[in-house]
């Protein structure tokens, strides 16, 4: 379903695993400096999704989990 739904209905905007990268190089290519956060923030993420659970979520505290490793 979309991701961007102000209300719970169904919508035929997907995206797709093209877009899925496309977003995440124009997130990491717009970084301005190459020690910004934004790049251990991605990272940390990645990792997070081999803990994900059966309803999708990632919590906060699995991301500074990994944050923390990474620094």
């Amino acid at each position: 379903m979309g991701w961007r739904l102000d209300i719970a209905e169904a919508s035929e905007n997907y995206l797709t695993e093209s877009d899925l990268w496309r977003i995440t190089q124009q997130f990491l290519l717009n970084a301005t400096h190459t020690t910004t956060y934004k790049h251990v923030l991605m990272k940390a993420l990645l990792e997070c999704t081999t803990e994900i659970d059966e309803t999708g979520k990632v919590t906060f505290l699995e991301i500074s989990k990994h944050v923390t490793k990474i620094y």
